[in-house]
């Protein structure tokens, strides 16, 4: 989604993650619409969490305003892969970010580099 925002121009805004960080900054700024990775996506004219059946009605809605097929409306989303990797964190201040390698192989994923940031 960065990717295709900075693409765009769209400018956008990170936060700590849980809707309830994000619908703060949304409230904070006056932002409409915000998200999370998991999926959420937060409409603040009519909702402060995340909404599957208002998120479907919503993009039902774009269909029938441009008249084009969902196909038409993602041909360039690009899926990238993703991992989750639960970590035991013993130092609470700061957070570990794992840089990890595909190993088709073996069909696995293995942690390459960790490291700890203040982010």
């Amino acid at each position: 989604l960065y990717k295709a925002c900075d693409r765009e121009g769209i400018s956008y805004e990170k936060t700590a993650v849980g809707d309830k960080y994000v619908c703060e900054n949304m409230m904070a700024n006056g932002h409409s619409i915000g998200g999370e990775q998991s999926g959420h996506i937060i409409f603040s004219k009519h909702a402060t969490t995340g909404d599957g059946i208002l998120t479907s009605l919503k993009l039902m809605e774009v269909i029938i305003e441009k008249k084009l097929p969902l196909s038409a409306l993602t041909r360039e989303v690009k899926i990238y892969p993703q991992v989750l990797k639960n970590v035991r964190v013993y130092d609470k201040k700061g957070r570990f970010v794992g840089i990890f390698e595909y190993r088709a192989g073996k069909q696995e994923f293995r942690v390459k580099k960790m490291f700890l940031t203040n982010y």
